[in-house]
């Protein structure tokens, strides 16, 4: 059995998913309830919003760190 702690990292994350990481070192990912992308930095601190979509539940990153959002909403990519 491993002993692990847990942490919460964004606290006022409203149901995260899809926590892609940045080549900045901070974290991308979807809040399907307030329907839009966010971004968080290296640490957790400074949640801001990057865009406001249908509602997503899927993020992916290419190499340039070009973000895809998969939207349940629009059906779309």
């Amino acid at each position: 059995m491993m002993n692990h702690r847990e942490k919460i990292f964004v606290p006022h994350a409203n149901n995260p998913e899809g926590p892609v990481l940045l080549k900045s070192g901070g974290w991308a990912f979807t809040q399907m309830n307030n329907r839009e992308v966010s971004c968080v930095n290296s640490d957790g601190q400074n949640l801001r919003t990057i865009v406001k979509v249908g509602l997503p539940n899927g993020l992916v990153r290419d190499g340039d760190d070009n973000l895809y959002i998969a939207d349940a909403r629009w059906r779309k990519l």
